[in-house]
């Protein structure tokens, strides 16, 4: 479990660094988004808040529809879910 967490940090860090410096560097950064720590709260907040819809809709789906599809759901609920808060919350 603890290698999950740690791997799931690494990836939403690495997530963030890619948004910021490649996806959205056409963005003019508003002087809140310029403060890196708050835009990195941000987005592990929205991270973390994807990832339990992404659990929630598995939980949800496993006695529906087996493991390997309610995972395939569940990932493309979160996926959605982190693309708008990325957009709405966290790069806006």
């Amino acid at each position: 479990m603890l290698s999950r967490v740690l791997a799931f940090w690494v990836a939403a860090t690495t997530t963030w660094l890619g948004n910021r410096y490649f996806t959205y560097s056409y963005l003019h950064f508003s002087n809140e988004q310029r403060n890196k720590s708050i835009q990195l709260a941000k987005h592990l907040a929205s991270a973390h808040f994807s990832g339990g819809f992404n659990l929630a809709t598995f939980w949800f789906l496993l006695p529906h529809t087996g493991d390997q599809i309610g995972f395939v759901i569940g990932v493309i609920v979160g996926m959605f879910s982190n693309y708008f808060l990325s957009c709405k919350f966290v790069y806006r």
